[in-house]
């Protein structure tokens, strides 16, 4: 299941400034969205919210989120954040 959370335009837009990963932020739309399934980590259901960016060419990327995704040892085959990127 994924819901987002968007402002009053529908999205959330940075312009200009930098995104945590120390990119400039020009025209893209980063939105929070909460995800929920399984862990295999924690070997239990979780919901976790991201912060997502979606660019001009509909790619999506992680910015953020609560979990270890990313560092975590099964952050290739994760169902619960696959739901996202």
């Amino acid at each position: 299941m994924r819901s987002s959370a968007r402002g009053k335009s529908g999205t959330s837009e940075l312009s200009g400034g930098k995104n945590r990963r120390g990119r400039t932020v020009m025209e893209e739309n980063v939105t929070e969205e909460f995800v929920s399934g399984f862990c295999k980590l924690q070997n239990q259901s979780r919901m976790v919210i991201c912060e997502v960016c979606v660019k001009e060419d509909g790619s999506r990327e992680i910015l953020s989120s609560d979990c270890a995704w990313g560092k975590c040892e099964h952050s290739r085959t994760c169902l619960l954040m696959g739901q996202i990127v």
